[in-house]
């Protein structure tokens, strides 16, 4: 009879480790397919967002690829830093060699980069027609990465490179043909200004607003 409560007993333990088991192994797979819906919920809203142009903030939600993401970028910082560094020092011994040269030396350095198109500041300016606008194309994001890295993307030239020097539709015609009454912009409406351009104008008269104030002052005061 004690063989049996034995044999009992333990029938009833290895139900009972059965049951854990099985348990356990539900509330693993309960506990992986709420992890996977929360990935995917946060995959979701962070596409949801940077279409949105909302910054990304699921962080956490894989660890190791995103450790893993960070040394690539760190990395890339590293070697853009050492990059940049080997062009300043790179630099700075061009500066002293060119410091050290003579001026037939400097010379014929400037001639052999004017050959080869390495030069800076070699580009000529186009002559402006007359009483032409001028229009200025700005200094925020022209520097050669960020125009490199349009073109790369986009595989055409950047349209922040045109020739802001050329005349618009509204210039694009000879004003000195005109008559000099004529010469003037917007000739005939209402916004039109009796003013050409400020070379034509002479400005070491007296005739002007300040002038005109003082000789009133001057005039009040010998009342």
């Amino acid at each position: 009879q004690m063989e049996q409560e034995r044999l009992k007993n333990e029938q009833i333990e290895e139900e009972e480790r059965v049951k854990q088991t099985k348990l356990q192994v539900a509330e693993e797979v309960k506990r992986n397919r709420l992890k996977t819906e929360e990935k995917a919920k946060a995959q979701d809203t962070a596409l949801i967002n940077a279409r949105a142009g909302m910054p990304d903030d699921t962080d956490g939600i894989d660890e190791a690829a995103e450790y893993e993401a960070w040394k690539v970028r760190e990395l890339a910082r590293l070697k853009r830093d050492l990059a940049e560094k080997h062009a300043r020092e790179l630099e700075k011994l061009e500066i002293e060699k060119r410091r050290n040269m003579t001026d037939e030396e400097r010379a014929k350095h400037d001639e052999d980069l004017n050959r080869k198109g390495l030069k800076k500041g070699n580009i000529e300016k186009k002559q402006m027609q007359f009483m032409q606008r001028y229009y200025h194309k700005g200094a925020f994001y022209m520097d050669e990465d960020t125009l490199d890295k349009t073109e790369k993307r986009t595989g055409k030239a950047d349209v922040r490179r045109k020739d802001y020097s050329e005349a618009t539709e509204g210039d694009r015609k000879n004003m000195e043909i005109l008559p000099e009454v004529m010469q003037k912009r917007k000739f005939g409406k209402k916004g039109g200004s009796k003013w050409t351009h400020l070379s034509k104008e002479d400005t070491s008269r007296g005739e002007n607003l300040f002038a005109e104030g003082d000789r009133i002052r001057e005039k009040g005061s010998k009342r």
